[in-house]
């Protein structure tokens, strides 16, 4: 598996990138939450029936909307509401990580350019934010129960191989 996720509920969402498909584990039982097991970006539809091409990365928002993304190559990051329709809402570079934030904003990183957005909370269109660019090679992000995006990133200084961690704190 790749990515995981958990609800409050204790449902656990994993990416599984060998098979296209996502994961949801509720009560001890393991489901299929999104992909139809075949290679392909995703089309806004159904989310059972979509094509889900190396999902690598799963996060969910407080009220159960569930994001997913392709984790190398061309990326590409989906949203999954509550009744299970698919939409994708980012695809213009590579995920090195995401997370959600305590009011429901999709935190991403770009793996490649170290460029960190932030996507309005579901139902808003506006664009995403830029909140930080040229960290480096992103390889993980989490937000912080203060509202702190912690950021992964290998090769600094570059070709080092040194991993570190990058703390960008909240703006009020």
């Amino acid at each position: 598996p790749g990515g995981c996720a958990f609800r409050k509920t204790s449902d656990r969402y994993w990416a599984w990138p060998v098979d296209s498909r996502v994961r949801v584990v509720r009560k001890g039982v393991i489901e299929t939450h999104a992909g139809n097991g075949r290679c392909a970006d995703p089309q806004p539809g159904n989310a059972r029936s979509a094509a889900l091409c190396t999902p690598g990365l799963v996060a969910v928002d407080p009220n159960g909307l569930v994001y997913v993304a392709q984790r190398n190559g061309a990326s590409w990051i989906a949203r999954i509401d509550r009744t299970g329709a698919l939409t994708t809402i980012g695809g213009t570079f590579v995920v090195g990580g995401m997370a959600v934030d305590a009011g429901g904003n999709l935190v991403a990183a770009d793996a490649n350019t170290g460029t960190v957005v932030r996507f309005p909370a579901a139902g808003v269109t506006s664009p995403p934010t830029v909140l930080v660019s040229n960290l480096g090679a992103v390889r993980a992000l989490t937000v912080g129960a203060d509202g702190s995006i912690y950021v992964v990133r290998s090769g600094i200084p570059s070709g080092s191989g040194i991993w570190t961690v990058v703390r960008l704190r909240p703006t009020r």
